[in-house]
């Protein structure tokens, strides 16, 4: 009766250090920092999981977080003016990936460009221009970026900005678009969905020509004249009007969404 007792205990000893050692595996930390120059170009790609990006005040990239999967390996190349990052599967393994969670500080005046299929991504205090790509995941914005580029096919856009952005583009195919922000006179805008909504908030006093358009959806403005039917047959809505002397050229644009433009 000891002996089985005995042997009881050892065989759940050792399946609880086999749990213990694959929780571990599963794991896999990173913690890796690079030397960065002050404004130069940090390229990450990460196929799944989430990507957080903070801008922070030291000449250095650091990685930290957890890779997700044991055979999953995170290279770095490069640094000073040019950075890549990467998360590298398994030869030929492309079902059941475990997503990577990567937080990475880059120099707040960078340049970021990111690649991912299902990660979410998020960027917060990046002076510099932003490049956030996702198919699946959600991208959100917050800060004071010179310039952005964010798309995502099934994901929602959102940025809250809070300073003045020069140029951005925002797109997505049955996402939404959130945005508030002030805009520089000489930048080009442009706000896209295909079935989400597009929304808009300005600031009192903004500058800039608006033009928007939704083939099914309707159009709420609160800042200026009210939308026109652009076919006495087809449910579609469109807008054009200016406040103050122009300037900024703002397009919006959804084709079964709603379009609002806002007063912050």
């Amino acid at each position: 009766m000891k002996t089985t007792r005995l042997l009881l205990y050892v065989t759940i000893g050792i399946l609880l250090a086999l749990i213990i050692i694959s929780a571990a595996w599963a794991e896999k930390p990173v913690n890796e920092t690079r030397p960065a120059s002050p404004d130069g170009v940090v390229e990450i790609e990460s196929l799944a999981g989430s990507i957080t990006i903070v801008g922070w005040d030291r000449n250095e990239v650091e990685v930290t977080g957890d890779l997700g999967g044991a055979k999953q390996k995170l290279e770095i190349e490069g640094e000073g003016n040019q950075i890549t990052i990467e998360v590298v599967l398994p030869q030929g393994r492309h079902q059941n990936i475990e997503g990577a969670e990567l937080q990475i500080k880059v120099p707040r005046g960078s340049r970021v460009e990111v690649e991912s299929v299902s990660a979410d991504i998020e960027a917060s205090g990046v002076s510099g221009r932003l490049n956030l790509e996702t198919v699946s995941g959600n991208v959100t914005v917050t800060g004071e970026p010179e310039e952005l580029e964010l798309s995502s096919v099934s994901g929602n856009i959102r940025f809250e900005g809070g300073g003045t952005l020069k140029e951005g583009s925002f797109k997505t195919v049955s996402g939404n678009v959130v945005a508030s922000t002030d805009f520089d006179s000489r930048g080009s805008f442009s706000f896209e969905s295909i079935s989400g909504n597009v929304e808009l908030r300005v600031p009192a006093g903004v500058n800039a020509r608006f033009e928007a358009s939704t083939f099914s959806g309707s159009i709420r403005n609160e800042i200026g004249p009210d939308p026109e039917r652009s076919n006495s047959i087809l449910p579609s809505q469109e807008l054009e009007f200016t406040l103050g002397s122009g300037g900024a050229r703002i397009s919006l644009q959804a084709f079964s969404g709603n379009v609002k433009i806002l007063s912050q």
